[in-house]
């Protein structure tokens, strides 16, 4: 038997009433050799407002991954397999600093 697994989206709450992030595909993985600036990715959500105000000064963030898999067997039979989907909920803290420029 054969089988191809691929990762088919991660849906995301990231709280307060924001609408939902859904990322296709597998993702960028995290590079320790990267800046924080550089880890950005097509699938990033930048939170425009410190979480002060928010239940415990937090967002209440929600995240799941929806893998799915195809297997064929050695007799030509084969399709896809149900989706397994994992969840995780966190608070965020988030900051926000505020800066003037004057010449």
């Amino acid at each position: 038997m054969r089988g191809k697994d691929k990762k088919a989206h991660s849906p995301s709450s990231p709280g307060a009433g924001l609408p939902d992030v859904v990322c296709e595909g597998p993702g960028t993985p995290y590079d320790p050799h990267r800046s924080p600036q550089e880890q950005e990715s097509s699938c990033t959500h930048l939170y425009e407002r410190s979480s002060a105000g928010q239940p415990r000064n937090a967002y209440r963030v929600s995240v799941t991954v929806v893998w799915g898999a195809t297997w064929r067997g050695s007799g030509g039979a084969g399709g896809p397999l149900a989706p397994i989907s994992r969840s995780t909920s966190y608070a965020l803290p988030v900051a926000e600093a505020q800066a003037l420029v004057t010449d």
